[in-house]
């Protein structure tokens, strides 16, 4: 093996163990993590692709989610901060995955980071 290739490779060793130091969850960013096109389009999407059983006919409930968004965009660690049925939350978190996010930023580095998310789900 060349020097040439010891170093590449050294090389990609150290950045795979920096990128792996950015995927912690920060509490201090300088930019927040946001949906594309803001709440607003978050609450629609939500609106138009959660499918809930007929069985929750009725629903009027206040969701509030705590989710974090990792350093590629991807909602992570979906958890319920307010207990609804078990159906309801498939449901939710089922679109919460297909969502995309701008992750949060530290000095332009993306990192991952908690966001939380309150809405009301009507059927």
């Amino acid at each position: 093996m060349s020097f040439v290739a010891i170093e590449a490779q050294a090389q990609e060793k150290i950045e795979k163990k920096a990128s792996d130091r950015w995927d912690v969850n920060f509490t201090t960013v300088q930019v927040e993590p946001s949906y594309e096109g803001g709440e607003a389009a978050l609450a629609l999407f939500i609106h138009n692709n959660v499918v809930l059983p007929d069985s929750t006919t009725g629903v009027n409930e206040e969701m509030m989610i705590s989710m974090d968004i990792d350093v590629e965009g991807k909602p992570v660690d979906i958890t319920f901060l307010t207990k609804s049925a078990p159906e309801i939350e498939k449901a939710v978190k089922t679109v919460l995955e297909t969502t995309v996010w701008n992750p949060a930023t530290v000095n332009g580095i993306k990192i991952r980071k908690q966001y939380f998310l309150t809405f009301t789900l009507t059927k």
